[in-house]
């Protein structure tokens, strides 16, 4: 039992002269365990994993909705196109839009739209992205009519005017119809509009 004792002692000794040691160990297992733990979040299976989590939230069935009533606004129905899951990969988007001819074959939007039929497709969806919660951020348009006929320009104008209701607009643009255009339908519609060139 001295002998164990002994031992013991002589160890509990050891240690202490050497805690240092064992304390910059220590915390050199625990970076390590960290880093571990940081590279298994950046590899890209995780981040895969993450984006389609990400895309199954985002693709609800509220932004579905909104996003099929915003282009019916935009379009007056006379654009239809669907949201589809897509193969998850490396770098690409979990969702598509696609168009679906008369035997359920899906088109690439660009297939068969026109620059403006997808410039307004686009709208739709950046517009139903930016509506869902609660959020008042402000929302920043950059030429929203480019490529648009007249018919797609004058509902756009009204639909941005109308979210100039609820929160703050900003739009960049170098067409003075759009700006015309914005100042008549927000005049008529009640929304204060600056300009500032």
């Amino acid at each position: 039992k001295l002998s164990e004792q002994i031992l013991d002692l002589k160890a509990r000794q050891f240690c202490s002269l050497n805690r240092s040691i064992y304390e910059n160990a220590i915390k050199s297992y625990q970076d390590v365990v960290k880093l571990s733990k940081a590279e298994k979040l950046a590899n890209t299976n995780s981040i895969t994993y993450i984006a389609n989590l990400l895309a199954d939230e985002l693709l609800s069935k509220e932004y579905e909705e909104k996003f099929n009533n915003e282009l019916k606004l935009l379009t007056s129905g006379a654009v239809k196109v669907n949201l589809k899951r897509a193969k998850s990969g490396k770098g690409r988007v979990p969702f598509k839009i696609v168009i679906e001819d008369e035997k359920g074959i899906g088109h690439k939007p660009n297939e068969i739209l026109s620059e403006g039929e997808q410039r307004i497709v686009s709208l739709s969806a950046f517009i139903a992205d930016n509506i869902i919660g609660e959020s008042c951020n402000p929302l920043v348009f950059d030429d929203p009519i480019s490529s648009l006929d007249f018919d797609f320009e004058g509902k756009t104008v009204n639909r941005i005017v109308e979210l100039a209701k609820e929160r703050q607009i900003i739009i960049f643009t170098h067409r003075i119809s759009l700006v015309c255009a914005i100042s008549a339908s927000s005049e008529s519609s009640g929304v204060e509009c600056l300009d500032v060139s």
